[in-house]
């Protein structure tokens, strides 16, 4: 029995959906309807720590690159979310690479109206790999190999707007921004919930 071509082409878009690593930091953040004036609102940040093969520390352990995101409010109907993102691929470092959505708990699914990049940096980072290696001669002694590898980082501060009727309704109960890419996609989710339940979380 053979299999229908588009079938065949399904599984492999499905297969390749399912290698991509996904990062996802979920925050409870205060009420922005609690505040005086909306448009002196700020969410709390979510920051996810992604480590990297190939960025080491001293200790050649993993350094853990930092990518942030939080959001404020300009009116009832605008939200700019601020997005930190860093990697060893320039590409990945800029939110401008990645398919952007903004979907809330009722319903709203939206595209950016607008992306600008506020900074972008590169920094360089020498990583030490060490190693054991064996002598290439019958009976030599092991010895301890020691090297450095320097490579650019980059990171880039980009802000993201949003605009739609309702999209700050006292109703909306979760924000949830999604970048995705071929390599990876990142998940920041922000539950409203009454500041009288944070506690000290925020």
């Amino acid at each position: 029995m053979s299999v229908p071509r588009w079938s065949t082409l399904l599984l492999v878009a499905v297969a390749a959906a399912a290698c991509t690593p996904t990062f996802t930091g979920r925050l409870r953040t205060r009420d922005p309807h609690e505040e005086k004036k909306l448009e002196t609102y700020r969410s709390g940040t979510i920051a996810l720590g992604i480590g990297d093969v190939d960025v080491r520390g001293w200790d050649g352990r993993t350094l853990r690159l930092g990518q942030a995101a939080w959001f404020e409010i300009v009116s009832e109907q605008e939200i700019r979310f601020h997005v930190m993102l860093s990697h060893k691929f320039e590409e990945l470092a800029k939110v401008e690479s990645y398919k952007i959505t903004l979907t809330t708990d009722r319903g709203h699914q939206l595209a950016p109206t607008a992306v600008w990049t506020r900074r972008s940096l590169v920094e360089q980072h020498d990583s030490t790999l060490a190693q054991v290696k064996q002598g290439v001669t019958p009976g030599a002694t092991p010895y301890y190999s020691v090297e450095t590898i320097t490579r650019d980082l980059h990171g880039a501060d980009t802000v993201v707007v949003f605009r739609q009727p309702g999209l700050v309704a006292k109703d909306v109960r979760s924000y949830n921004l999604f970048l995705d890419s071929k390599k990876r996609r990142l998940r920041f989710i922000w539950d409203l919930v009454p500041k009288a339940e944070l506690a000290d979380e925020e």
